[in-house]
Parts: structure tokens; C-alpha cells; sequence
């Protein structure tokens, strides 16, 4: 088969962010001719969004980042660009909805401003994404060989704790900056003043396309939570982000100079990839959301979704339009076809590509710490959607950091795309005795969140379960 499923999610597909995964032409980012030729596809399938990439993009991808780890100047070109892109990004974007609009129809002036938003959108998405997506799907294998090959005269358990730290935010994350703000609310007696603070700051943090937007009844929602678990155990999770921190300091000071700089480049490149996209593009995408409401005179999230799987020449047809009716089949059967940065229908005859990865329903991977359960499925991808874990729920991830800790203590089993015995998620759940499986291919790619799994930690073995 020429494609591999990547990624299996019931997040809404938003085309100015995808383009990037069409159109891996590193001129730009990396000044080097090499180019993605082969299309992406997008399948939409009862109501599920398949990723699926040409075989031959790991080759490329590999070959980039490569290039990438050779030289400080390619970060700095990229964190040029994400600067002068998101002040860009966020001018635009201060602006009142309603005056975009005259009688729910885009004016000439809010067209102008929605398109100068939908392009600098997908350049920020090119320089930002691009990279940081390539190596947690290609690259975290080859990076960690160098690392361990790198460092001498460290034990192997050594080194893999090392790299469970250098592999996690060597400063806070947005959400756990979020978190100290919510103790400082709690202590202070939930003063006004701290509370738009929190609002002001950290309004944009969990929303991606379609989710909530932090006020004060998510926030009154949380601090009920603190009071259930006790401000002592909120207060020990927070020191332990500022133990990790202090950790990674410490772990610098025992690295080689070719060393330090490879995961200094790392850590910033995941920085950008987690932490500044997330907060720049999450901002747009709820300023986008406000749009769609208002065009459509309705805040129903089935409707808003179709909104958000329309190309951005769709998107402005829709918004000029005094009528446009959105197709409720790209919520159930589509495919779209995607090159060069350009986005086209695609044949429905790939749907049969959704159907045969449907009927994968046994995985298999490395037995990591012993077990059997039945349960539904949290797909945390990165770590900026840590907030999105339900407690009690089966953790699956491309590998696990000492940012995961506070979930995996609420995980009931830890499944892993890359890993073995001794990878960090396989360690934890040993402490926590419960079920784990590493090294499980494919498994971002056939799992998707609340399904319905039985993990077989004994042998190793993944089976759905209908």
C-alpha cells in the first residue's frame, strides 16, 4: 500500500493548518530542494477523519530533520518567522466579528481581513508545524540512538532517564502555567482580580477547533477539583513541575557540547511545536468560530464543524454568501486530495483505504509491565492535550515524558507507538502496576479516543473491540 494511516481522530480537519502536510517543500524552512511529491489524503468516514500520508514522506522527512539538527540557524529562521508571523496573526484577529459583516453578509474590507488571516495562518502552521510533526511521527527513534550513542560511560538505565527528561519542557507549559494561576486563585479566596487574569491570559488554552473557552464556569469547575483531591496534593503536582525543570538544568550540566546542542535545538523546536503554536493558532481558530456563529445565527457545534472542514476559498464563498448551504456529507463520507499547498475533492473510491485500516483489530507491541483490562481509549498525541485525559481511561501516546506523569497516575493502562522495556512509560507502569505495551505500531493510526479497547499486557496484544 502506498499510504500509511498516521493519525485516526474525530477532531474536524482545518485546511489552513493542513496545507503544510501537502506541500513539504523545505526551501523555505531548511533552504534545501527537497520536496513532497506524492498527494495527502484526508478521508472523512462515518463521522471519523483518517490522515493519510504517502509512504515516502518518512524518507524525506528523516533527511530534513537531519539537516535541521546540523545547525543552530535553522531554529533561528524558523523562531524569526513564528514572531513576525503571529504579531501578524493577532493584529488581525483584534477586531469586532459583527463588523466583518452587514446583514450576515462578509464585506469587501472583512474579506480582505479573513483572507490575510487564512494566509498567514498556513505559513505560521509551515514554519511552526512542520518540523515539530515530523519528528514526533518519523524521528524520536533515530534522535534517541544518537542521544544514547552520545553518551559514554552512563549506564543504559541512566541514559534512559535522561531522556525522558530532555524529551519533556525544560520550562513550564502553557497548562501548567494555567495550573499555577488556578493555586494562586485558590489561596488568594478566588479574588475577582486574579480571576480575569486567568480569564485574560489563559482564555484560548483548551479550545483547538470546537473546544471549551476557559471562564468563570470552567474555572469554578476546577476549583471544585482542587478541593475534592486537597490543596496539598494540587500544590505537590505543581512542585513537581518545578522539580523537572531544576532536573533538566542538572542533566545539561553532565552533556557533551554536540550533545547540548542537539537537544537544545529539540527543545526549542517542541516549544514552538507545543507550547507558541497552540497559543497563537488556538486564538485564531476561536476568532474563525465567532465568525461561523455569527454568519449562521447558531452556536450548534454540529453546524460550526462543517464550517471547519471547508478549504479557505470556501470559507469565503460561504461567508459572501447570502445563502450557502453546508453539506452535511463532509461530516460522514469525504475525501480530500491535497499537493502543493492545493486542496481538491478526491475520489470517494479511497474511502475503501478508511474501511481495510477499520479492520486491523488486533495490534501488537512489547509487553512492558503486566496486566489485562477492558476500557475506553485517551488519545494524548502531544503534551499540550494533556487536559483532555479522562481519569480511569487507557492512555495511548507516541512515547511518554515526565510531562505525562500526572495523567499516567490516572491511566488504567499506557499503550505507546515507539518504546521498550526500559522507556519511561514502561517504568512508570511498572510503579503504578498497571497494564502497559510499548513499541505498538500503528497504534495512533487505528485508535481513536473513547474507543473501546481490551489491553493484553501478558502478550503484548491490543484487541477492539466493537
Amino acid at each position: 500500500m502506498k499510504y500509511n494511516l498516521v493519525y485516526k481522530s474525530r477532531t474536524t480537519p482545518f485546511f489552513p493548518g493542513y496545507f503544510n502536510l501537502s506541500n513539504y517543500d523545505f526551501k523555505k524552512l531548511l533552504n534545501v530542494n527537497l520536496k513532497q511529491e506524492d498527494d495527502v489524503l484526508i478521508v472523512i468516514y462515518d463521522k471519523v477523519t483518517y490522515g493519510l500520508f504517502p509512504k515516502s514522506l518518512g524518507k524525506i522527512g528523516t533527511k530534513a530533520l537531519d539537516l535541521f539538527f546540523s545547525h543552530p540557524r535553522y531554529i533561528k529562521k524558523i523562531k524569526i518567522n513564528e514572531k513576525i508571523i503571529s504579531k501578524e496573526l493577532l493584529k488581525l484577529i483584534k477586531f469586532p466579528v459583527n463588523k466583518l459583516f452587514r446583514n450576515k453578509i462578509l464585506v469587501s474590507s472583512g474579506e480582505t481581513r479573513v483572507r490575510k488571516i487564512l494566509k498567514y495562518y498556513q505559513e505560521y502552521a509551515y514554519f511552526v508545524d512542520t518540523l515539530g510533526f515530523l519528528f514526533q511521527v518519523y524521528y524520536v527513534k533515530k534522535f534517541r540512538k544518537h542521544f544514547f550513542d552520545d553518551l559514554e560511560g552512563f549506564s543504559l538505565i541512566k541514559k534512559e532517564n535522561f531522556f525522558n527528561f530532555i524529551l519533556s519542557s525544560s520550562q513550564k507549559t502553557n497548562y501548567e502555567k494555567f495550573l499555577f494561576a488556578l493555586y494562586k486563585y485558590f489561596i488568594s479566596g478566588q479574588r475577582e482580580k486574579d480571576f480575569k487574569i486567568i480569564v485574560n491570559h489563559f482564555y484560548w488554552l483548551i479550545h483547538d477547533y470546537l473546544g471549551e473557552i476557559i471562564d468563570k464556569k470552567y474555572i469554578k469547575n476546577q476549583t471544585k477539583e482542587i478541593k475534592k483531591k486537597s490543596i496539598r496534593e494540587f500544590r505537590k503536582e505543581l512542585l513537581e513541575v518545578e522539580v523537572r525543570v531544576e532536573k533538566i538544568k542538572e542533566i545539561k550540566k553532565q552533556l557533551n557540547k554536540k550533545t547540548l546542542l542537539r537537544i537544545k535545538l529539540l527543545q526549542e523546536l517542541l516549544y514552538l511545536y507545543n507550547e507558541r503554536k497552540k497559543e497563537t493558532l488556538n486564538k485564531v481558530n476561536i476568532f474563525l468560530r465567532r465568525m461561523a456563529e455569527h454568519k449562521l445565527s447558531t452556536k450548534n457545534i454540529d453546524r460550526v464543524h462543517l464550517f471547519f472542514q471547508y478549504s479557505p476559498e470556501e470559507i469565503i464563498k460561504f461567508l459572501k454568501a447570502e445563502k450557502f448551504k453546508l453539506s452535511p456529507k463532509r461530516n460522514e463520507s469525504w475525501v480530500y486530495k491535497m499537493r502543493e499547498g492545493k486542496i481538491n475533492n478526491g475520489d470517494l473510491k479511497y474511502l475503501k483505504l478508511a474501511t481495510n485500516f477499520n479492520r486491523i483489530k488486533i495490534l501488537k507491541g512489547i509487553s512492558a509491565s503486566l496486566g489485562k483490562i477492558k476500557g475506553r481509549v485517551s488519545v494524548i498525541l502531544n503534551i499540550s492535550h494533556i487536559h483532555k485525559f479522562k481519569t480511569g481511561r487507557i492512555l495511548v501516546a507516541p512515547f511518554t515524558n515526565v510531562n505525562y506523569l500526572p495523567i499516567m497516575r490516572k491511566a488504567s493502562a499506557i499503550l505507546t507507538e515507539t518504546g521498550g522495556l526500559t522507556c519511561h512509560a514502561a517504568i512508570v507502569a511498572r510503579e503504578l502496576k498497571i497494564p502497559c505495551v510499548a513499541g505498538v505500531r500503528n497504534i495512533l493510526g487505528n485508535l481513536k479516543d473513547d474507543d473501546l479497547i481490551e489491553v493484553d499486557a501478558d502478550n503484548g496484544i491490543i484487541r477492539k473491540i466493537k
